[in-house]
C-alpha cells in the first residue's frame, strides 16, 4: 500500500474518532454522512462509528476475505503457465467487482446504523424528558 493510501486511510480513522469523541456527553447522535463516507473507505469502520460492531465485524471480515481471493488470484496467475491465466483473471475481476460492492453495501448500511443509532437517542431524550418533567411524589 502506498504511502499516500496509508495516510488517507489513517485520516478517515481519525476522522471518525474526532467526531466520536465530540458527541456530547449526554448525546448519542450520530453522522450519517461521516458513518457513510469513513464505510465506503473503509468498510466497517462507518457501522463501528455509527454503534454497530457486528455489522463492522462482518464487513470487515467479507472485505478482508475479498481481498485475500484477490491477492491469491493474481499470484496464481503469476505463477502458472498461459493456460490457466484466464481462469486467475476472471477470478481476480470477479473478487474486485465483489470489493465494490462491499464497499456501497458498507456504506450504505452505515447510513443505516447511523439513523437507528439517532432514533434510539431520540426515544432516550424523550423518556428522560419525561422522567425529568414529572412531578415527584411526597
Amino acid at each position: 500500500m502506498s504511502r499516500t493510501m496509508r495516510l488517507a486511510l489513517l485520516a478517515l480513522i481519525l476522522l471518525a474518532c474526532r467526531a466520536n469523541a465530540q458527541q456530547d456527553s449526554d448525546s448519542s447522535f450520530r453522522s450519517p454522512a461521516i458513518a457513510g463516507v469513513t464505510s465506503f473507505f473503509l468498510p466497517g469502520l462507518g457501522n463501528f462509528y455509527a454503534g454497530d460492531g457486528r455489522h463492522a465485524a462482518i464487513q470487515g471480515g467479507a472485505m478482508a476475505s475479498a481481498i485475500a481471493v484477490q491477492l491469491l488470484a493474481m499470484r496464481g496467475a503469476d505463477g502458472c503457465g498461459s493456460g490457466c491465466r484466464g481462469y486467475f483473471s476472471v477470478v481476480g475481476v470477479s473478487a474486485f467487482i465483489v470489493r465494490l460492492a462491499i464497499h456501497g453495501w458498507s456504506a450504505r448500511s452505515a447510513i443505516d446504523d447511523a439513523h437507528a443509532q439517532n432514533e434510539r437517542a431520540r426515544g432516550f431524550q424523550v423518556r428522560r424528558a419525561a422522567t425529568d418533567s414529572a412531578p415527584s411524589s411526597p
